[in-house]
């Protein structure tokens, strides 16, 4: 079993259970009206989910290739663009450690409620301090010093580049360094990466700019 603040994970004899300690409908239907899972079974107001399933495990980002990338990019991409599109939702930030891969295949992200915001105006609104170290913050949301404070939305693009730095470079930066260095080590990533497959380059690089309101998941 795996367990979180706000969710539990259980597999038992291929049945795959994700209990939520309250309702996660938004995220929910992130994962269900994109078909990234399938045949899945919601109950008790969105805080039960069921589906078949042989195995789940937390990513660990250490063995990826150029397709478990673009899984990636395709994956988390549409939950993001729903829930921000579909549910007016928008996230802090990313944390690896709620990262979760099913069937070895299946790549979906769970957040914890707290980095979870309504929208406002292409805007969100941070009343009350982080949780937790894990998340990996945009420029803008590590200057906050003060609460309330608002920043737009777009903060999650940014740290949807970094997760991807932090995978094709496997580690070899702390995280921190990647939130602080992000532009610069753009740079470093293996020449295939910048030319063969350079579709993720220019798509990390449109995650990275600067101003929140140019930032963009295109990937062409």
């Amino acid at each position: 079993m795996l367990e979180y603040a706000d969710f539990s994970i259980k597999l038992h004899q291929n049945k795959l259970t994700i209990q939520f300690y309250e309702s996660y409908e938004p995220i929910i239907k992130s994962l269900t009206r994109t078909k990234i899972l399938l045949g899945v079974n919601i109950t008790n107001n969105y805080t039960f989910v069921t589906l078949n399933a042989n195995s789940i495990e937390k990513a660990n980002f250490m063995n990826e290739n150029i397709n478990d990338i673009y899984k990636l990019i395709h994956n988390i991409g549409n939950q993001i663009k729903y829930l921000i599109t579909s549910e007016n939702i928008g996230l802090l930030g990313f944390s690896l450690e709620n990262f979760f891969i099913i069937d070895s295949n299946i790549l979906i992200y769970i957040p914890n409620l707290a980095d979870v915001c309504q929208i406002d105006d292409d805007s969100i609104m941070i009343t009350t301090p982080f949780i937790h170290d894990s998340l990996i913050k945009s420029p803008e949301l590590s200057k906050i010093t003060t609460l309330p404070a608002t920043i737009h939305f777009k903060t999650i693009y940014f740290s949807l580049g970094c997760v991807l730095i932090y995978i094709i470079l496997k580690a070899k930066y702390d995280m921190r360094e990647i939130e602080n260095s992000s532009t610069q080590l753009l740079d470093k990533l293996p020449i295939p990466i910048q030319i063969n497959e350079s579709k993720i380059y220019y798509f990390i690089k449109r995650c990275l700019y600067n101003n929140p309101k140019d930032r963009c998941l295109l990937f062409i």
